[in-house]
């Protein structure tokens, strides 16, 4: 195996790591919502909104930014999870696609 194609592997493979990540942390929000049973706040910006907003000098841990153009909005728990649902299904495509390029 070549240099070039070990490189890719490593490449697809770190990709895999932070999707499982991902889906993780997404699962256990759905758990979270599920014992909690009350109303969920959904945030949604651009990504160029996102990062203009970032500081010239990030902290190591995100925090949570609110921008003028975003949307925050109230939803019912049962909401939230339809919409967990569908980030986990493109999470799932994501790592399928992933999985295949190896």
């Amino acid at each position: 195996m070549n240099l070039k194609r070990m490189k890719k592997i490593a490449e697809a493979y770190e990709r895999i790591l932070r999707i499982k990540e991902d889906i993780s942390s997404i699962d256990a929000l759905a758990e979270k919502i599920l014992d909690s049973k009350s109303t969920v706040w959904v945030s949604m910006d651009t990504e160029e909104e996102l990062i203009m907003s970032i500081p010239e000098h990030p902290v190591s841990h995100p925090t949570t930014t609110y921008v003028d153009d975003g949307v925050l909005l109230p939803v019912p728990d049962t909401v939230a999870l339809e919409i967990i649902g569908v980030i986990m299904r493109h999470k799932q495509q994501l790592l399928d696609n992933e999985s295949n390029n190896i």
